[in-house]
């Protein structure tokens, strides 16, 4: 600050020095007019300055305040001489800020300047000060004029574009697409870190260049348009879409590309992201997809989803011709409309014990499971399927749906009915042939000890009998002795056979196998129907046999107890 210094006048007595004096008077009456609208317009600048203006007194106390600082502390009254560091700080300070610009000018008589950090009520105000010395002509420093502005909001904003200046290159470089800005001339001015892995270019290799030499040369046209139409008007190009980029090794790459200007320059930026092995991926995933959609159309087999809720997702074509539904019919239907009650508890209960399976922590993730369900046709007959489950899962293992592929097995149902029904028969039956070998077996015992019997018989009516016949017919004798001799002889062999012949078999009489099997049942006492059924053949039959059995007895037209007959030659 400019220093003034005044002199004063000597003494000039005389009239002369009195004129000199009038002068002089008039002089200083004209400086102090002169003064006073200096002083005036002074303090009208100060008063009115958009800046705050604050005089502080060697001691710190504060001497005036312009209005812009009164109203930044309407509870300061200079005229109560406070000291600043305790006013200007609410809560009031102890001794002096460290960064006090005024203390310093105060102290050397220089030029300071500070940004403060000033706790207002509860919130920091940052004010930029300068403050300057007032010297007197002595040399002294009378006090400090403090310049005060207020610039939190500039610090805030400043902070603010900070951070996103920061955020903005965090986000640049660390994305996980490659970015690129472009110029208006289609250089490339700026690249991030995964660009240069994309493209294997270092960022200094790129810059200035143009982008053409990156692009297929079968997009390049088709881009260029685009930058130039962008510039023109941005909404004119599509924003999004895919070209092909060659990279460092000469290596195309499907890239999909989003384009914006940046706004207030002819500057674009571009979001590159490889979408090669994703379009490898999907291109895979599309044929697998079309290779099990055309697996699931053509098979005999029901392949089927549904979610947790057990609501259908997906039924394959094949549902009608096993169920006479169609898919979508299918797809409405509940668990209970498509099974019959037995086999809606059957399910029921498989379910709830899967998801029990689920809580263990041993559970099986690829288990299984296998179950032979009756299912309602759309005629209201019923089909047997085998049904096998698993469970669908997300990504963490958790159980999402349900898998299932029903097949068709009414004719396995049906043969194996059968079989058990035959076999319900064979048993009956091997139980009957068990029973007749028993009885025959003490048939064949009773035979056999008959047969000795009858052969002792034999034997000592031929001793005693025949032998002695025998050994007289040997000797000569006259012919009418003979002749007796001969009609014993055939007497007695006549009483020896009489037996064999009143015990003939039945198979002297030509019987057939079945005629056979049909006489021995009729000879237990066996009925037609029970002889029927242990035959496995219709009463008809039966009594056809019989017919021939009498017949071939000779019992035809006699009134002769077929049973009793037959026992007779037992």
């Amino acid at each position: 600050m400019e220093r003034i210094t005044t002199k004063s006048s000597p003494r000039n007595p005389g009239p002369r020095g009195k004129r000199e004096r009038g002068a002089q008077a008039r002089e200083l009456r004209d400086v102090e007019q002169a003064l006073r609208v200096s002083e005036g317009k002074y303090e009208s600048v100060v008063e009115n300055i958009g800046i705050g203006v604050a005089l502080i007194s060697p001691g710190m106390e504060i001497l005036a305040l312009n209005r812009k600082m009164r109203e930044w502390f309407p509870w300061i009254d200079p005229s109560e001489r406070p000291v600043c560091y305790r006013s200007f700080n609410d809560p009031p300070r102890d001794a002096v800020c460290g960064y006090c610009p005024t203390h310093r000018t105060l102290r050397d008589g220089g030029v300071h300047e500070a940004i403060t950090e000033t706790p207002v009520k509860g919130v920091i105000r940052n004010y930029r000060i300068v403050s300057s010395p007032v010297i007197r002509e002595t040399g002294e420093i009378e006090a400090a004029i403090e310049m005060v502005e207020d610039i939190t909001e500039n610090l805030d904003l400043r902070e603010r574009l900070s951070q996103s200046e920061n955020l903005y290159q965090t986000i640049f470089e660390t994305t996980g697409t490659g970015m690129v800005i472009v110029e208006e001339d289609m250089t490339v001015s700026l690249v991030n870190r995964e660009f240069e892995r994309m493209s294997g270019y270092r960022s200094g290799e790129l810059a200035g260049k143009n982008m053409s030499f990156l692009i297929s040369p079968s997009d390049v046209e088709r881009m260029r348009a685009y930058h130039r139409e962008r510039r023109g008007d941005p909404g004119t190009p599509p924003a999004s879409y895919d070209f092909t980029l060659i990279d460092r090794e000469g290596r195309e790459k499907d890239i999909f590309i989003t384009v914006s200007m940046i706004p207030g320059t002819a500057k674009s930026v571009a979001s590159f992201l490889d979408v090669s092995e994703t379009r490898r991926l999907h291109k895979r995933l599309s044929e697998r997809n079309r290779k099990y959609r055309l697996l699931a159309d053509n098979v005999s087999d029901v392949i089927w989803t549904m979610d947790m809720n057990l609501r259908f997702t997906y039924v394959s074509p094949s549902v009608e011709q096993q169920r006479g539904y169609r898919p979508r019919e299918t797809m409405r239907q509940s668990l209970r409309e498509i099974l019959t009650p037995q086999s809606f508890d059957l399910a029921m209960e498989a379910f709830r014990e899967e998801l029990a399976l689920e809580q263990s922590p041993e559970r099986q993730m690829d288990r299984t499971r296998v179950m032979e369900l009756e299912m309602i046709r759309k005629d209201g007959s019923t089909v047997w399927v085998e049904v096998k489950l698993s469970f669908l899962r997300d990504g963490a293992g958790r159980a999402a749906g349900i898998v299932g592929v029903s097949r068709d097995i009414s004719d396995r149902i049906h043969a194996t009915r059968e079989i058990e029904k035959t076999g319900r028969e064979l048993k009956a039956k091997s139980l009957y042939l068990e029973e007749t070998n028993t009885a025959l077996r003490v048939l064949l015992r009773n035979m056999e000890e008959e047969k000795m019997k009858v052969q002792g018989n034999v034997l000592a009516n031929a001793r005693e009998l025949l032998l002695p016949l025998v050994a007289k017919l040997r000797g000569s004798r006259p012919e009418s002795e003979r002749n007796s001799l001969l009609d014993a002889l055939e007497t007695n062999i006549v009483g020896i056979i009489s037996p064999f012949a009143k015990n003939l078999t039945l198979r002297e009489f030509h019987l057939t196998p079945t005629e056979l099997r049909i006489a021995d049942l009729i000879r237990q006492g066996r009925s037609t129907k029970e002889a029927a059924e242990l035959m496995n053949l219709s009463i008809r039959s039966v009594e056809f046999h019989r017919d021939n059995l009498r017949q071939k007895l000779g019992l035809k037209g006699k009134k002769v107890n077929l049973q009793s007959f037959l026992a007779s030659l037992s």
